[in-house]
């Protein structure tokens, strides 16, 4: 179990990766199953442990939300914002339900094949739009992609933090 106030405690929720507006309003992408979820779950906080208080302006993607930040008046402002990550606490989320899984959790876990090889380790999950991809990195330093689905991850054991994969569904 992680201790209350380790990095393992924290779930990203979004990023801000712009600003928009000279009234200092942010482009936030959100890593969240809604847009709208980026602030359902109590107050953001950035790596350091400040807080941000954030106001969805606009949702205009189910990616990416315009909104203000408290004490961000003007487009200076919002550009300095620019990169910081927006976490909450593992407790302040729902649990997942069975077969779903925080991207926090999955992140290195060691990638195991059929046989029982060791494939590596996932080092990033992403999302461009056509679902989930798993970055996994073997010991070489080789980066793989594979589809976080059920027909390429045959199982998930968080508790000894091992994913199984059909290895056909791998690309180099």
């Amino acid at each position: 179990m992680t201790d209350n106030t380790s990095p393992q405690a924290f779930i990203c929720l979004g990023e801000i990766v712009g600003p928009q507006s000279l009234k200092g309003w942010v482009r936030v992408k959100t890593l969240t199953e809604s847009p709208d979820d980026l602030t359902a779950y109590g107050p953001l906080r950035t790596f350091s442990g400040s807080i941000v208080a954030l106001k969805i302006i606009q949702v205009r993607s189910q990616s990416l939300v315009i909104a203000s930040v408290k004490g961000c008046v003007d487009r200076n402002a919002s550009e300095s914002l620019v990169g910081t990550k927006l976490y909450v606490h593992r407790d302040q989320l729902p649990h997942p339900e069975e077969d779903e899984f925080y991207y926090r959790d999955l992140i290195d876990m060691q990638v195991v094949d059929e046989q029982g090889q060791l494939v590596g380790t996932i080092r990033a999950v992403e999302n461009y739009g056509a679902g989930d991809f798993l970055d996994i990195i073997d010991d070489q330093k080789n980066v793989y992609t594979l589809p976080f689905n059920k027909e390429a991850v045959l199982s998930v054991d968080q508790e000894a933090r091992t994913l199984h994969i059909n290895r056909s569904f791998l690309l180099h």
